[in-house]
């Protein structure tokens, strides 16, 4: 399958890639509010790597939306909301730390 989105992309790039980019951002917590602005000039990677998102997962999100364009629905089982990104940062730590996250 033909990948739409990478690391390398601006910001900017990855909004105007597909109506849906944004909520996906969003769900992220990457540019949806007002703490969390995020540069349009910066690269998708830079911005994960700044909020500790990882990459790889925020990409597969972001490809879901080309998944599911026909149907013009977003495959809900590809993108996470912000709660379970959370929840498997916590975990990650757990396991490479051995001590839990306060």
């Amino acid at each position: 399958m033909d990948k739409k989105f990478n690391a390398e992309m601006t910001v900017a790039e990855v909004i105007n890639s597909h109506p849906r980019a944004r909520e996906v951002m969003t769900g992220y917590h990457l540019g949806g509010c007002s703490h969390c602005a995020i540069s349009e000039f910066e690269t998708l990677g830079q911005v994960a790597d700044g909020y500790s998102v990882p990459i790889e997962m925020l990409l597969e999100s972001l490809e879901s939306l080309f998944d599911a364009s026909e149907a013009e629905t977003v495959k809900s089982d590809k993108i996470f909301d912000a709660n379970e990104l959370l929840e498997k940062m916590d975990r990650d730590y757990e396991k490479e730390t051995g001590a839990t996250k306060e």
